[in-house]
């Protein structure tokens, strides 16, 4: 639940800003993020860095844990 605009459309895809409001009417877009709440769940259960690590467990990978915590 968070809306991005890339800011470097031909650097290397992971530099964006964070965008709150719609850019053209101004209305905020949606809830607040669960970006850290996902990432201190997993940094809690003993994975260091979590958006690089591939052995988090599966319902983490997929849109499963956004959906049951909307």
């Amino acid at each position: 639940r968070q809306m991005c605009i890339r800011d470097s459309p031909c650097g290397d895809g992971h530099s964006h800003i964070v965008i709150h409001y719609c850019p053209w009417c101004a209305k905020p877009l949606l809830p607040a993020s669960l970006r850290e709440r996902w990432v201190d769940e997993l940094i809690a259960m003993g994975y260091a860095d979590p958006l690089f690590d591939e052995t988090i467990p599966e319902a983490y990978k997929t849109d499963r844990w956004w959906r049951e915590h909307i």
